[in-house]
């Protein structure tokens, strides 16, 4: 069975995208159909290449942002993680580094099509959703 490949992040990091990271590769180990299932069933059946992806599972009730309730840690709590951080990182093979956060090209919010999302420094991020007035609706603008 092929792998992923292995994470870059120093041994004993503990930011969230090394833990999405680590529970991803455990996920893998053990029952990837089972994690497809999951979230194919929370995305529409069909879409267009290049379009957005719309979540359909549940969000933050304040963001709205896609999450999914998992439990990263073996034995630890559940927690919410964002759904399109696990699209991102399937489609990278790596996690999402610690200083890092993702932008949405798209500026949909629930979008979790890995082609519209990339890795961004918070400020820039910030500068570039308020200056092409995100967040008013949930539609593509492509």
């Amino acid at each position: 069975m092929n792998h992923p490949a292995k994470s870059s992040a120093p041994k004993g990091s503990k930011g969230r995208g090394e833990r999405i990271w680590r529970w991803l590769l455990r996920r893998h180990d053990d029952n990837r159909e089972s994690l497809v299932r999951s979230l194919v069933a929370k995305i529409p059946a069909t879409w267009s290449e290049g379009d957005c992806i719309p979540w359909q599972g549940q969000r933050n009730p304040v963001s709205g942002y896609p999450t999914l309730n998992v439990r990263l840690v073996p034995g630890g709590k559940n927690t919410n993680i964002y759904a399109h951080h696990i699209f991102w990182t399937l489609a990278n093979l790596r996690p999402i580094p610690d200083e890092f956060e993702l932008g949405h090209s798209c500026d949909n919010r629930i979008c979790v099509n890995p082609a519209h999302l990339s890795l961004m420094v918070r400020g820039p991020n910030l500068h570039q959703r308020n200056a092409r007035h995100k967040w008013k609706n949930n539609q593509c603008p492509f």
